[in-house]
């Protein structure tokens, strides 16, 4: 029997702030318990190796964390290259993810965010 894939949704509410961090934290832990998946920003941190880890969201108050992007077909480090240039070292996106115990288990990158679009990726967001 064929599987069908079903796409992910593209209408999403804004479920929680990344600021304060400690709330963001918080909600998080709430999700994994609830096997919550959600939309979030993230700075992907890279070198030639690979991913080294990320960030979640782009202010003052944000959190390292790390990436686990096992389920992609193709990884972070390549969707990164494809959409900012293979010599990015670090990026913004969109990834549909679930978390686990300090880090994002990512089942999609759903596309880059701007430099000039950082200021509007303040938070997590869950299918509508």
């Amino acid at each position: 029997m064929n599987k069908t894939a079903i796409p992910k949704p593209t209408l999403t509410t804004a479920a929680q702030g990344l600021t304060p961090s400690t709330d963001a934290l918080a909600w998080l832990a709430k999700a994994q318990a609830d096997n919550i998946e959600f939309r979030i920003p993230v700075e992907v941190s890279i070198t030639v190796l690979g991913v080294t880890g990320g960030a979640l969201g782009f202010g003052h108050d944000r959190v390292n964390i790390k990436l686990n992007d096992a389920a992609l077909g193709s990884g972070l480090k390549n969707r990164a290259r494809s959409w900012f240039g293979p010599k990015v070292t670090s990026c913004g996106m969109w990834l549909w993810a679930r978390w686990h115990d300090g880090t994002l288990i990512v089942s999609k990158a759903e596309g880059p965010i701007m430099p000039d679009e950082y200021s509007s990726a303040t938070h997590i967001h869950v299918a509508a």
